[in-house]
């Protein structure tokens, strides 16, 4: 990629450039590297479910490939179209609203609260199932 490539994070986490609420993305998963004539790349950013390519019926590593817009990615268990995936992009990196901005309950902060984190990562009502894991 060139020195005018911009670097976008991929994951759950509130600082990520592309926003992915799924239970199995990690906070920051992967990062999206789009070049000024629109080529891309991805690398996994030591995610814990890790990210792959899905091309021809195979499942690849993502090691300096570059994508096409047809690819799919697998990031963990959510797989997105790299089609998709560069719409999610924001027009500049610096602004926020273009973000999409998950709607999630607070984490518990006390005791008392009814909110909870459950064991995949999402935020749950205390005593419920998850709406991610089922758990």
């Amino acid at each position: 990629m060139s020195a005018t490539a911009k670097t976008f994070i991929i994951g759950r986490g509130r600082d990520s450039d592309i926003l992915l609420t799924h239970g199995s993305i990690s906070r920051r998963h992967a990062e999206l590297v789009v070049g000024t004539d629109g080529s891309a790349e991805i690398r996994d950013l030591q995610s814990s479910g890790g990210t792959f390519l899905l091309r021809g019926g195979k499942e690849l590593p993502v090691t300096g490939v570059k994508l096409k817009p047809a690819d799919v990615l697998r990031l963990s268990s959510y797989d997105i179209s790299v089609k998709d995936l560069l719409s999610l992009l924001p027009e500049e990196k610096s602004v926020v609203k273009s973000r999409p901005v998950p709607v999630a309950a607070p984490v518990a902060v006390n005791a008392k609260s009814r909110m909870m984190r459950c064991a995949c990562g999402s935020i749950k009502e205390r005593g419920k199932p998850c709406p991610d894991c089922g758990t």
